[in-house]
């Protein structure tokens, strides 16, 4: 079956915004090895981290909380364990990411959430959840990504595929390959 586009990336929109705003580290030499992140000093960490963060004009942007986040050494990675990312957007609903780990690098420019990534949308008339196992979005070129199995639900249905590319900039969604659907047409 061909790839099909979709204009719903409202889902991550929040999350790139998040992302972009909060981790950003600029150191730029990385290799990452298990033994790279286990042998070196930890250069910054924080247990039960609790995060807001606000615009320019004092408006609440995304708030962030996670049990534990580690930095180790000067390998320019951010490690987080249960990241949740309440994102609050002034034109629409908020969005609430979360995932079982996420790896922030910043040679080049991305967030890697791993482990049944959810992004939810709370309030709003097009309440959706988007789930997969990984998803990798770069916050410079404003662009999301994952090659996993994914499931995008809202009220009127179901849409599955295997991998998905989202570009912020566009507002597109393109799921990859083995698109199924299932949606109510009475609406």
């Amino acid at each position: 079956m061909a790839a099909k586009k979709s204009h719903r990336p409202v889902l991550l929109v929040p999350l790139l915004i998040a992302v972009t705003g909060y981790f950003w580290v600029s150191q730029k030499d990385i290799s990452i090895t298990e033994d790279t992140v286990s042998g070196t000093p930890v250069q910054l960490f924080a247990n039960d981290l609790h995060s807001r963060n606000f615009d320019t004009s004092g408006h609440l942007v995304h708030e962030i909380t996670t049990p534990e986040l580690i930095m180790p050494g000067k390998n320019n990675v951010i490690l987080i364990s249960t990241p949740n990312i309440e994102v609050f957007n002034q034109k629409g609903p908020v969005s609430h990411i979360q995932s079982l780990s996420a790896i922030i690098r910043s040679d080049d420019d991305t967030i890697e959430l791993n482990g049944n990534v959810e992004v939810r949308q709370t309030g709003g008339p097009n309440l959706a959840v988007l789930l997969t196992n990984q998803l990798i979005y770069n916050y410079q070129t404003k662009y999301a990504y994952t090659e996993e199995p994914v499931t995008m639900k809202d009220q009127f249905g179901v849409m599955t595929a295997v991998g998905m590319e989202i570009d912020v900039q566009q507002e597109t969604v393109r799921f990859n390959s083995d698109v199924e659907a299932q949606y109510e047409v009475n609406h």
